[in-house]
């Protein structure tokens, strides 16, 4: 049923005003001449209030003025942009993203404008939200460290004395401020207890009474205090400042659930101007040296009255239990009380462990006790406790034996903290700095860890054999930018899956890296981060065992320990290369990939795992050179071959920059009279000091650095200029073709066809006689966004053809759907085709189909006079080779166009 021009007009109507985007149409002053619905809504006009008015008569004075700049701009250019503009209407503030083109007349003038908005504000809010919550946790990260820089180990000694030195020793470094003291409440007085930067003979015998000066101000206020010029000050100066010529200072007080305990002030000998952070940062300080300066008085009250001691226990704020030489509890506080829910009454003369700790834990608390029998002050650590209405809960606990004057022991005093809350936090961190958030595989830090660890173990076992794989998935970049990142993220997640079932098809067991003993760990020891993993059993030969990490974007890396031979590794190379290979169903979408896969085996000797990670990363790049190897194992003569690799990335970069690219020209030739029907344009390189170099060494190269696009647009203008001036030179010789590859990387790329239009307008070129040539294995399966991009291509009036066809993913049933033009069949088809019966048929299947498409054919690598008798029988139209000419520069093919474009070979089937 044909649709009539009014029901066309309709239909389009309908889908003009039922959009939920802006549309309108200006002429070239600017004026608008159409509006839908939708665009007067935001106007809060009717679209007759809007026609012929311009955006100075409907917008503020500046809004208008960005508007038509951008106009003028576009039209100027005579090309389409897409701006954010940012409109205010009624005091309501809106940013839309505006796809702006020009409007032509029939004879390509330009006589207006059109466009189409989308208010993108909710859009642009919550990037602006991410983005702050991003900055939020960076700092809180920045804030975890630097607080455990000060805290850390504090606590391990219960000397009053020592704990203030090394308390305020880090937060001054923290800070970095030039002095610091620690004041402690003694009645009704602050008394000098700990300093940085101030001699003794200054700060001896020093006190201050609460409500006086700075540090008496704190303790008065309970409240943080700072002073940028305290000697402009009347209030806080004194003879020290003074003589100290101290400018700023910071001090908050040392309290405990509103306890005071003391004051802690930082000072600085220039003006310092207030941070929000340093002072944030100075009050978890302070609140957590309260707690260890509670902890050290207390050790000290305890030697002198065991009553005084049972009085500040009931007031301490955090937990406090004090148990027997048999470790049998005899006090509990009420702070115990609260964290575990059991009164005094139901724990007493019982042992802690039966009350709150798991069966399992149990070994670690007697290793506590053992250490505790022994006289030794035990560093804090973190368990899992259970409390009576059994909530699991997390502590950190504090144990110290107390001794009588006869240094025997008589009790062990231990304080416990709830921080559940504290280490969920810090596992989330964690789960951030070691593990990819996409596909929640351990990332480059954690692999590199396991690795090292891996490397550690193996010197102790002569004969285990482990080995790391590097994989790449090379044709994710094409993925990511036809579909979009959510796609591509879907298909990471899925090979990712993929790798972890081969592994488990082949036995191997995972690495279970255990983030809640890495943090007890990390607070037991040093600040350093060490990694509680289960490695490999005392006999490494019983089991295999894996970790599969995301080390890049499309990067994988796998290790695997105690493999009994080498095959073990390259059996499951070929089995995760067979597994990616197979389609990907992307939401209905399926998408082929390839992967290259490096294997470096622990008999190369490194001694760090970068250069393991190194190695398999070189071997993977040895893998995409031979192109039809699914794996490779490194060699150490690679690594050499690397650097030259290098050197050979940065030679091309200057290429570019230099012009050293040259094009030339291989004939394409009609079989059927041997006539000059086209030349195809290939790129060639003298280096100023190699000579020509490859394309077989620099192309895979370009390709992969993403540098084919800049020699690919190189060669597409050149070659259109010099048809240009061929045509005019030699008249009598056209029409020619000219056949110019396109790389999987400018496919890709946004602004192809506009750039691609460009190079045509500026040469002039006879837009038919261009063919444009993309390898089947460039075609990601995408069929929609595949066809409307090799749609838009024929919009510019050129040819397409299909290049190495046979050898990539196309299948015969969807190349009716593509807008081809001619098929050009694979030299390795045509080169085995004398003595290769499949290869023939091949052949004859691709020419037969290619005819029954309306498409012609050009067979590629033909050298003998056979391969093209055999390829004139089943009726090939055109050929290129050797037999005929190899690529030639500019002149040598100008020779040949100018004899006329004829050439001869013996064919018995034409003698007389």
């Amino acid at each position: 049923m044909e649709i009539s021009l009014s029901d066309r007009n309709n239909i389009l109507r309908a889908l003009i005003e039922g959009t939920t985007d802006a549309l309108f149409i200006k002429d070239i002053q600017g004026k608008y001449l159409f509006v839908n619905s939708e665009t007067a809504r935001i106007l809060g006009k009717s679209a007759g209030e809007i026609i012929g008015k311009d955006d100075r008569e409907l917008f503020a004075l500046e809004t208008a003025r960005i508007i038509m700049e951008n106009d003028r701009r576009i039209i100027s250019n005579g090309k389409s942009e897409t701006v954010e503009e940012i409109i205010s209407i009624n005091n309501n503030t809106q940013v839309y993203l505006a796809t702006k083109n020009v409007c032509r007349n029939s004879q390509g003038e330009i006589i207006g404008l059109i466009g189409i908005s989308r208010d993108i504000t909710e859009r642009k809010k919550a990037e602006k939200e991410r983005l702050a919550l991003l900055r939020k946790l960076s700092q809180e990260s920045e804030d975890l460290t630097a607080l455990s820089r000060v805290t850390a180990n504090a606590v391990s000694t219960l000397n009053l004395g020592e704990l203030l030195n090394v308390l305020l020793q880090r937060i001054v470094e923290v800070i970095k401020a030039d002095t610091g003291v620690i004041l402690l409440k003694e009645g009704d007085r602050l008394w000098v207890r700990a300093t940085i930067g101030i001699e003794e003979e200054l700060r001896a015998g020093f006190s201050v009474a609460i409500g006086q000066g700075f540090a008496g101000t704190i303790a008065a206020t309970h409240q943080p205090l700072y002073i940028e010029n305290v000697q402009a000050n009347p209030l806080i100066i004194s003879p020290i400042l003074t003589q100290l010529n101290i400018h700023t200072m910071m001090g908050v007080p040392l309290k405990r659930n509103g306890n005071l305990v003391g004051v802690l002030h930082v000072d600085w000998f220039n003006n310092h101007p207030f941070s929000d952070r340093e002072l944030h940062l100075l009050e978890i300080t302070a609140e957590r040296c309260a707690m260890a300066i509670i902890n050290a008085q207390l050790y000290e009250e305890t030697k002198q009255l065991q009553e005084r001691l049972q009085l500040q226990i009931d007031r301490m704020p955090i937990g406090c239990i004090l148990r027997d030489r048999d470790f049998r509890i005899i006090d509990w506080n009420p702070a115990a009380e609260k964290i575990f829910g059991y009164p005094k009454q139901e724990v007493l003369g019982k042992y802690l462990e039966h009350l709150i700790t798991s069966p399992d834990a149990r070994g670690f608390v007697q290793q506590i006790h053992q250490q505790l029998a022994a006289g030794e002050i035990t560093d804090h650590s973190l368990m899992e406790n259970i409390t009576k209405d059994g909530r699991t809960i997390t502590c950190e606990w504090h144990n110290t034996p107390l001794k009588d004057a006869n240094n025997q022991i008589v009790n062990y005093m231990t304080m416990v903290q709830d921080v559940s809350e504290r280490k969920q936090a810090e596992e989330k961190l964690q789960r951030y700095a070691y593990y990819d958030l996409i596909t929640g595989l351990p990332n480059r830090t954690l692999f590199l860890k396991q690795l090292k660890e891996t490397i550690h173990l193996a010197k102790h076992h002569e004969d285990s054999l482990f080995a790391v794989l590097f994989l790449n998935l090379d044709r994710f970049q094409m993925v990511k930018f036809s579909l979009g990142h959510h796609l591509a993220d879907r298909l990471l997640i899925t090979a990712a899956q993929r790798i972890q079932n081969c592994l488990q098809n082949r036995n191997f067991s995972f690495f279970d890296v255990d983030l809640e003993s890495n943090l007890i760990r990390d607070n037991q020891t040093s600040q350093k981060p060490t990694f509680a993993i289960n490695n490999t059993s005392k006999n490494p030969q019983k089991s295999r065992k894996a970790m599969v990490g995301q080390v890049g974007l499309d990067e994988f890396a796998i290790l695997l320990t105690n493999l009994g031979e080498t095959s073990n590794a390259t059996q499951l190379a070929e089995q995760i290369y067979q597994a990616l290979s197979y389609p990907f169903d992307l939401d209905g979408q399926e998408v082929f990939i390839t992967t290259s896969i490096g294997i470096a085996f622990s008999y190369v000797g490194y001694e760090q795992p970068e250069d393991y990670l190194r190695a398999a990363d070189t071997a993977m790049h040895q893998t995409k050179q031979l192109s039809k190897t699914r794996y490779a194992v490194f060699e150490p003569g690679w690594q050499t071959q690397a650097v030259e690799r290098l050197q050979l990335e940065t030679d091309l970069r200057r290429a570019i920059e230099r012009q050293e690219f040259q094009v030339y020209y291989q004939p394409i030739v009609s079989i059927k009279n041997g006539k000059l029907i086209g030349f195809e344009a290939l790129v060639r390189w003298y280096h100023p000091s190699r000579g020509w170099v490859s394309p077989v060494e620099f192309i895979p190269l370009a390709e992969e650095t993403g540098l084919i696009s800049l020699i690919d647009r190189y060669v597409l203008k050149e070659a259109c200029c010099q048809m240009v001036t061929w045509k005019e030179k030699f008249p009598q010789q056209f029409p020619l073709t000219i056949s110019v590859n396109l790389s999987a990387a400018q496919l890709a790329q946004l602004g192809l066809i506009e750039r691609i239009d460009q190079i045509l307008q500026e040469t002039g070129i006879n837009r038919e006689s261009l063919k444009i040539e993309i390898t089947e294995s460039s075609l990601t399966g995408n069929c929609a966004s595949e066809t409307a991009m090799l749609q838009q291509l024929k919009t510019l009036g050129i040819q397409l053809s299909i290049d190495d066809f046979g050898t990539g993913y196309s299948s015969l049933a969807r190349l009716h759907q593509l807008p081809i033009d001619t098929l050009k069949i694979d030299r390795s088809f045509v080169n085995q085709m004398a003595f290769d019966s499949e290869s023939l048929e091949i052949v004859r299947t691709i020419i037969s189909l290619a005819h029954i498409l309306n498409m012609d054919v050009i067979a590629e690598g033909v050298e003998t006079t056979e391969q093209l008798l055999q390829l004139q029988s089943l009726e090939c139209e055109y050929s290129q080779g050797f037999l005929f000419s190899r690529p030639v520069d500019r002149q040598t093919a100008e020779r040949l166009i100018s004899s006329n474009g004829h050439f001869v070979w013996e064919n018995p089937n034409n003698q007389q």
